[in-house]
């Protein structure tokens, strides 16, 4: 499968010099304390990655969203998802990267889909709260899955599919769980408003390389342009305009660091009517020119 110069693969993570294990171009295990993680600058990945936290925090971002991970909190991030990670100063996790094709090797897409959309329903971003019980089962199955990757015999991944397709399971298994408990809680599983917010968010996870007016999003959203402002900034207390810019911005330096695309590439990637306007844009948010950020 040809990849897209745009997102970050595991042939690329397993250039840095990083404690893991990995299977392949398929599959990567990280479980270390203090991971070396030197992706300081926002990337995408193509595939899904997942994670928690044994001890000690490991501060990010994702989508623009600040995050830190604590001690039994689990990360979800998804093809498409916007990642930055901050300084690392001490802690353990353990963390698995899927790829897109072992992903369709598992024969779980629609239910990973089917996932992932419940996940958005919890309103709760990517970080999601373990019990005791829940963070041993994932620690029990990510020994497994280190001890089959470090082995060997005809078998080998036949069995690598199956203990990572149990390992989302058991996921889909929480996250399931603990939707219905929001609809005891509630009745619903969001308010409207949360909704429309989450709708915003994946649209711009979509759209955001072509499309910067508002109007464009709250068209989608069937509101008006005056409503959906009103909402965003209502909920959020940031404006729909400064998500937009912030989605494009993120892009951008991730085209930029990641990519072997050329600045002029990247405008067009990113619909700007030409290389100067997007060099402006680029400064005006930044405070440097797409050539100075490249070079760092």
């Amino acid at each position: 499968m040809k990849q897209d110069a745009t997102l970050m693969t595991i042939s690329h993570i397993l250039k840095e010099d990083i404690d893991l294990i990995n299977f392949n171009e398929d599959l990567i295990l990280i479980n270390s304390n203090n991971p070396n993680l030197p992706f300081r600058h926002p990337f995408k990945f193509n595939g899904i990655i997942i994670g928690f936290a044994i001890d000690g925090s490991f501060p990010g971002y994702v989508n623009l969203q600040n995050i830190i991970l604590s001690p039994k909190q689990l990360i979800i991030c998804t093809p498409g998802d916007i990642l930055q990670l901050g300084s690392i100063t001490s802690g353990r996790a353990i963390i698995i990267a899927i790829s897109l094709d072992f992903i369709s090797e598992l024969n779980i897409r629609v239910r990973l889909n089917e996932l992932m959309t419940n996940f958005l329903k919890c309103g709760k971003g990517p970080i999601f709260d373990l019990t005791d019980e829940n963070m041993n089962d994932l620690i029990e199955i990510s020994k497994l899955l280190e001890k089959n990757i470090l082995s060997s015999g005809i078998y080998k991944k036949d069995i690598l599919v199956n203990i990572t397709s149990t390992y989302v399971y058991t996921i889909g298994q929480l996250l399931n769980e603990y939707l219905n408990s929001i609809k005891e809680e509630n009745n619903i599983t969001t308010k409207r408003s949360s909704t429309i917010f989450i709708q915003f968010m994946d649209l711009l996870n979509q759209y955001h390389q072509t499309e910067r007016s508002i109007g464009f999003y709250a068209d989608k959203l069937c509101l008006t342009t005056k409503y959906f402002a009103a909402l965003i900034k209502n909920i959020s207390g940031i404006n729909a305009t400064d998500y937009i810019n912030k989605f494009v911005i993120l892009e951008a330096k991730s085209l930029l660091k990641y990519s072997d695309k050329s600045i002029q590439e990247i405008s067009n990637t990113l619909n700007f009517p030409n290389q100067s306007f997007f060099g402006k844009y680029f400064k005006r948010h930044t405070g440097m020119t797409p050539g100075e950020y490249k070079a760092l």
